[in-house]
């Protein structure tokens, strides 16, 4: 396991990596929840992969849970659905000392962290990304943004989650050009700021020697703890 810290004073966190965390996430999270109820947004796929055994873990943990799947379609980042995620919270009774928990890619971290930054003013929330993209960039920092109109990321805000939970092997489950469009990230953040990580790019000569370790390097799962330290030192 691999912890990395997000230094933002108040509003710190920790990024933990470890492979297989997903098995254990319910206990890792119940203790976030402070009234006994927690909500999972998912998406679909994502749901019946991961999100129906999150939530039977949570409620081994005592906890009420309820689940909103939504479409991953990037459709899916407007006020109408932050809208009738509001409305599900609400008719759930969900307090704003409970629990979201953001369990996808991009499109649902930005959904869970609008609504957890505007439902009752504020509410805790954990953000497990399922995408190597997500994984390694868009649900690390806070940064959230919905669109209107199709106008991309019109509106939005910097809220940040409790924690991020970072299961690498869920990258084995990922289509082939999801995998690539995170590696694309990747290798951005290699070359302004991580020459061993770039070299890894540089030896591989398939997706295969990407995952698994090469040399003295690790694979590149590892490598995400080195990528959210420096977008933490960013954040600053």
């Amino acid at each position: 396991m691999d912890t990395v810290h997000i230094n933002l004073g108040n509003d710190s966190y920790d990024v933990i990596i470890d492979s297989g965390i997903i098995g254990r996430l319910g206990k890792e999270t119940a203790p976030l929840s402070g009234h006994g109820r927690a909500v999972i947004i998912t998406e679909e796929g994502i749901d019946e992969l991961y999100g129906q055994d999150l939530k039977r873990q949570l409620e081994k943990e005592n906890l009420n849970v309820q689940q909103i799947v939504l479409s991953s379609s990037e459709k899916s980042r407007s006020l109408s659905v932050v809208s009738r995620v509001c409305e599900a919270l609400a008719d759930f009774g969900f307090c704003a000392g409970d629990l979201l928990i953001g369990l996808g890619g991009r499109v649902v971290g930005d959904v869970t962290g609008f609504v957890a930054a505007t439902y009752r003013r504020g509410t805790p929330y954990v953000q497990v990304p399922t995408s190597l993209l997500a994984q390694i960039g868009s649900a690390i920092g806070g940064k959230i943004s919905i669109d209107i109109n199709g106008r991309k990321n019109l509106i939005g805000t910097f809220y940040q989650p409790k924690a991020v939970y970072v299961d690498p092997a869920m990258v084995r489950t990922l289509p082939a050009r999801f995998f690539h469009n995170g590696l694309g990230e990747a290798i951005k953040i290699g070359c302004v700021a991580d020459k061993d990580l770039f070299e890894i790019f540089e030896k591989a000569a398939s997706d295969q020697d990407i995952l698994r370790p090469s040399g003295n390097h690790p694979p590149l799962h590892y490598h995400q703890g080195t990528l959210c330290g420096n977008r933490s030192r960013r954040q600053r």
